[in-house]
């Protein structure tokens, strides 16, 4: 077995286990260890993300004593506190999650409705399944699939993948006592176009699975001996 003759250890890859690596690299003979591979640490690209608190009942600092918590108290304060403090003003009028879980809320989407052969028995099948407290989603892109949700008794409507004027025609469909949602296809750069459409949610996918990932790395510097 190799022996490795180091003056601190670092146990973990995470940036709190770098940070403290580097910060002592230019003193001390400082030796990580990680997983089997470095990159496979819980920080490493969009993990490890501070919360933001939108809720009147929530408060900023909860999320960052959640942050502060998880990196074992080896976080930059000072920047944590930054982030979670000003992490709602980024998002005009608040956010919220779609869903918490997947069993939270029903979406039925395109290949429900073909596979139950239409909107109204694809949702006649879950609503003699569900309780009362479980509210049904379903995906539209035509008028003739918003009329359908309607008759059918639907909770919330999703006009998915249409421009701004469709949605704003088939917002003016839909009863009042139904929630409505644009998505698709929506991103910061054309938000704007669907602010006056009149639907009670926009879904922007740019704050989730098509956020772009912090480009991290670690290198090392070879110091010469002479």
């Amino acid at each position: 077995m190799q022996e490795i003759d180091t003056e601190v250890l670092v146990i973990g890859g995470g940036i709190s286990g770098l940070m403290v690596a580097e910060l002592l690299s230019s003193k001390k003979q400082v030796t990580i260890i990680s997983k089997g591979n470095i990159l496979n640490n819980n920080s490493i690209l969009a993990q490890g993300g501070i919360a933001s608190a939108f809720s009147h009942n929530d408060n900023w600092t909860n999320h960052f004593w959640d942050t502060v918590k998880a990196g074992d108290f080896h976080n930059n304060e000072e920047l944590t506190k930054l982030f979670a403090r000003k992490g709602p003003q980024s998002v005009c009028g608040g956010g919220y999650n779609h869903r918490y879980t997947l069993h939270s809320g029903v979406m039925i989407k395109d290949n429900h409705i073909t596979s139950a052969g239409s909107i109204t028995n694809a949702v006649n099948h879950f609503k003699h399944r569900l309780g009362h407290m479980v509210k049904i989603e379903v995906e539209t892109k035509t008028e003739r699939e918003v009329l359908e949700a309607i008759e059918a008794g639907v909770d919330i409507i999703m006009f998915d993948n249409c421009s701004p004027s469709e949605v704003k025609g088939y917002q003016a469909l839909v009863p009042s006592h139904i929630i409505t949602e644009a998505s698709g296809g929506i991103n910061l750069e054309n938000l704007s176009l669907y602010r006056d459409t009149g639907v009670d949610f926009i879904s922007l996918g740019c704050l989730t699975h098509s956020a772009p990932s912090l480009d991290i790395s670690f290198r090392l510097r070879e110091e010469s001996n002479k």
